[in-house]
């Protein structure tokens, strides 16, 4: 699927897109392993359908939002 890379692949070029920058390297996994993986691996039929497309071709962005009520928005805590 995809570019047809396995996951050692994906690592090492994900890699080398944070040794430039760590905050695209961030996006980029966010947008691919957070968002995109997740909705191959575990959506249903119709979520596929309604967003994998529009993550694949650029024309929306996947992300990951956390919230927790004793740490807010603070990942580390």
């Amino acid at each position: 699927e995809g570019a047809g890379l396995d996951y050692h692949s994906y690592a090492i070029g994900l890699e080398e897109i944070s040794r430039g920058s760590g905050g695209l390297g961030t996006v980029v996994a966010a947008h691919t392993s957070l968002a995109g993986n997740m909705l191959y691996e575990f959506g249903d039929e119709t979520q596929k359908e309604a967003y994998l497309t529009a993550l694949n071709t650029g024309e929306e962005i996947g992300a990951f939002a956390l919230s927790e009520a004793e740490a807010g928005s603070d990942v580390p805590a």
